[in-house]
């Protein structure tokens, strides 16, 4: 082995891993070039190896990141991209290197490179903002973006570290929040310009303090009642016939045999379920006072159905009373007639005929469906 022996290397490291060495084992041979011997020499490499692992871990880190991690020349050139960067925007690292940064920015946006460049080159380190960036399929998206000047020895600006997080979800649920909150205080102005308008006309139509009091909380329960069921649905709308089972609910609903509800599922807008919650109020309140269900033998039947053809299609409902008391004349003009007579016309675009029969009052509502249905209601129309 010693007649063959040429200068060999190897890193070694001490039993508890501390330390690496370099060992080099280097011949020595005779004046007639035999190898008499070897020279063993160890240098230090802990620093270096240290270093190496580290870079090892960082370049980890970059593959590995779910953020796009972008290396750019001082002329904006991109020099490396990583796989965060191929998920975000799209485009390769093939053909991403080479190219411009400012691909990845809106026309509008198209300095913002070079304010950026330029601040850096001034030893300013870009601290997290966000912007708009296009992806290769022409997408929008939102970004919070960092960089980082990368500088030799004479302080020459060599490179620069971008880092962009994709926030579009982001973004896009601070801007369903902030319009749902705008919703919620147009919501909240119609429902309180409802109730104020609810107590002056309840107080018109009562002639004591009791009477106001008693009327006035059971349309004021009507309401909260209607905005439970919009609550549930996310003020998406309501189904019509629940709005109805919750108004007949304090007389038997459609459990009992007094009450007779018939017509298929009709989804109505947020507006037309409070509309329609008051309306039902008034007719059920009624019928328990004076109507149908004031005495026993008495029947509600209410059913609807929709005519003509989708282009102008209406829908049509009716409320009937058998076997009650006669409806008197004098209770034609109080604020529950009154009410459903001026809301179907000026809120519904429609019509509501009113007849006091022997046995109770009839109602038949006309409206454009239009005027009616909400998302959930037109798909499944």
């Amino acid at each position: 082995m010693l007649r063959t022996l040429s200068r060999v290397e190897q890193e070694v490291a001490t039993t508890d891993g501390s330390a690496s060495y370099l060992m080099r084992v280097l011949p020595y041979r005779t004046v007639t070039d035999v190898i008499d011997g070897v020279v063993v020499t160890f240098l230090d490499i802990t620093e270096r190896k240290r270093n190496e692992e580290a870079l090892a871990r960082l370049a980890a880190i970059v593959a590995d990141s779910a953020d796009a991690i972008i290396g750019l020349k001082p002329d904006g050139l991109v020099s490396s991209w990583n796989a965060g960067a191929e998920r975000i925007y799209g485009f390769t690292a093939e053909e991403a290197i080479g190219r411009p940064f400012s691909m990845t920015m809106p026309p509008e946006n198209e300095r913002e490179l070079r304010q950026i460049l330029d601040r850096l080159r001034r030893s300013r380190p870009v601290g997290a903002f966000e912007t708009e960036r296009i992806t290769k399929d022409g997408r929008r998206i939102h970004v919070s973006y960092t960089s980082t000047p990368v500088r030799d020895s004479a302080g020459a600006l060599l490179a620069a570290a971008v880092i962009e997080r994709d926030i579009t979800r982001r973004r896009q649920a601070e801007q369903r929040q902030n319009m749902l909150l705008d919703e919620l205080d147009h919501r909240v102005k119609n429902v309180l310009a409802t109730v104020l308008s609810i107590a002056s006309r309840t107080r018109k139509g009562t002639d004591s303090v009791e009477d106001y009091y008693r009327a006035l909380e059971g349309r004021l329960r009507a309401l909260a009642s209607t905005h439970d069921l919009l609550a549930n649905n996310l003020w998406a709308g309501a189904d019509l016939r629940q709005i109805l089972l919750a108004e007949l609910e304090p007389y038997g609903g459609a459990d009992k045999e007094a009450i007779r509800i018939s017509g298929r599922e009709v989804f109505l807008s947020s507006r037309a379920a409070v509309l329609f919650g008051m309306i039902f109020h008034e007719l059920a309140t009624n019928a328990a006072k004076y109507g149908a269900l004031s005495a026993g033998g008495g029947t509600v039947q209410v059913r609807w159905r929709t005519e003509g053809d989708k282009a102008a299609e209406s829908f049509v409902l009716e409320w009937e009373e058998r076997g009650g008391p006669a409806a008197g004349a004098a209770d034609k003009r109080g604020f529950g007639i009154k009410f459903i007579e001026r809301s179907v016309a000026h809120e519904l675009q429609g019509s509501a005929e009113l007849r006091f029969g022997p046995g109770g009052i009839n109602v038949a509502i006309r409206a454009p469906m239009s005027e009616l249905i909400g998302e959930r209601g037109a798909a499944a129309h």
